[in-house]
């Protein structure tokens, strides 16, 4: 068995003053290099400086960019309409998808330093994203089964200084033979840690799956491991997110697991497009 692709999404949030943020995201992969990275202010998250920068690519191009397009927005909920229309087409989308990270890690971030954000306590702070995010996945469709709210498991406010997160996606694609590739990913951040595998044929179609949680904010996020059946005699290299997200459950599913199946199709499609002769 050999390794043909390999991709590593890596994202971490720091507070390097006691008013900024600085969030840094990058993708690393068998065939690019690049990073993005937005600077804010603590009590309202708007964006004082972003950037990104194409360190390897198919195309040999190395780029550093300023984002002064960014200045000013705010890095929180509802940003990805805003974001796009910053960025209109003038960026690749793999540079808005690496500052969307950022902005998701900025917002799980949040836990770290609820009070500077106008929030009270932890039970206000719980009861804000209880009400925001109700029905938005297995979770938040479930309040009244879990063991215990958001804050009682995160830590909450003064449990953290410097690194307040960290997160890493990482797929690995294996042949293991002339028809079939063993596909292993792996999502692990300060407060998740979850995998999947699967087996995938010539033409990307899916065979096999299986989902296994090792953390997660309560033990109903297991149940998600339910829905990788559905993946099964899917084509990776058609699937968007969108139809990920349906596949995974929607609102009965995790936002974790959409985003680690979508890194597969991600690493999937550009195996496919690099070698699609072959695998005709």
């Amino acid at each position: 068995m050999s390794t043909v692709y390999h991709s590593t999404l890596t994202l971490k949030v720091n507070r390097i003053s006691d008013d900024e943020l600085l969030a840094e995201t990058s993708f690393l992969s068998s065939d690019r290099e690049v990073c993005a990275w937005m600077r804010t202010d603590v009590a309202r998250l708007q964006i004082k400086d972003a950037g990104w920068a194409v360190y390897r690519s198919p195309q040999a191009t190395v780029s550093f960019q300023h984002l002064p397009e960014l200045v000013g927005m705010e890095a929180y909920l509802d940003s990805g309409p805003r974001l796009k229309n910053a960025l209109g087409g003038k960026y690749p989308e793999l540079a808005r998808e690496l500052l969307s990270e950022c902005i998701r890690g900025i917002i799980q971030s949040e836990t770290f330093f609820y009070t500077e954000r106008g929030f009270i306590d932890p039970a206000q702070y719980d009861d804000f994203w209880d009400k925001l995010y109700v029905n938005s996945c297995h979770y938040y469709s479930h309040l009244d089964q879990i063991d215990k709210p958001w804050m009682e498991y995160a830590g909450g406010e003064g449990q953290r200084r410097g690194c307040l997160f960290t997160r890493c996606q990482s797929v690995s694609i294996h042949e293991e033979s002339p028809a079939g590739f063993l596909v292993d990913a792996v999502f692990i951040d300060s407060f998740h840690e979850l995998s999947v595998r699967m087996m995938v044929d010539n033409s990307s179609v899916v065979k096999r799956t299986a989902a296994d949680y090792r953390r997660a904010p309560d033990k109903i996020c297991w149940n998600n491991t339910r829905h990788l059946d559905k993946l099964e005699g899917q084509h990776l290299i058609l699937l968007n997110k969108k139809d990920i997200a349906n596949l995974a459950g929607g609102p009965e599913g995790c936002h974790h697991l959409v985003d680690l199946l979508y890194s597969v199709c991600q690493a999937a499609h550009t195996l496919w497009l690099q070698n699609q002769e072959a695998f005709i």
